[in-house]
């Protein structure tokens, strides 16, 4: 579904508004979680509200940018348990206006490429401690699953 020639904008533009919803209250609530830090409530607000906008994204099969907000989650789930860097939710903000941007430009007209998201997503994981990702993580389906699938040969009564 993530290649630039087959994604529907349709379910898109049904949930765009809740979408935006949530990834605004889920800002909100990450910016007033500085307010009172050791109040943890706008922690599980802001995760509350961006995971609401990240099964929107999953529901309309834009797995590229789920992949996505997947770690951004993960990124917020860690500010929440202390274990996060200072600059974590500088960056999980920036991430989530990112992505707003991005579905913007789908909108737009602009074809579904999430590697456009890549230097942003690249910034998380590696925010998060772990092993610097692979652009193709991004894509779906996977690259090895294709050759995987074009390995096994036509499906019986399918091709």
């Amino acid at each position: 579904m993530a290649s630039t020639g087959e994604f529907d904008i349709g379910p898109l533009t049904w949930v765009k508004g809740e979408i935006d919803q949530a990834l605004t209250r889920a800002v909100a609530a990450l910016r007033a979680s500085f307010t009172y830090p050791g109040d943890m409530t706008q922690i599980k607000h802001s995760q509350t509200h961006f995971h609401q906008a990240h099964g929107a994204l999953q529901i309309v099969g834009l797995d590229g940018v789920a992949k996505f907000s997947e770690e951004i989650e993960g990124l917020l789930a860690d500010v929440g348990d202390g274990t996060a860097s200072p600059n974590a939710p500088e960056v999980a903000e920036r991430c989530m206006g990112a992505i707003s941007t991005y579905l913007e430009q789908l909108l737009a007209g602009q074809p579904n490429q999430p590697l456009k998201l890549f230097s942003l997503y690249r910034e998380v994981v590696l925010e998060r401690g772990r092993p610097a990702p692979d652009p193709t993580d991004l894509y779906f389906p996977r690259p090895a699953q294709r050759r995987e699938r074009h390995a096994r040969g036509p499906v019986p009564g399918i091709d």
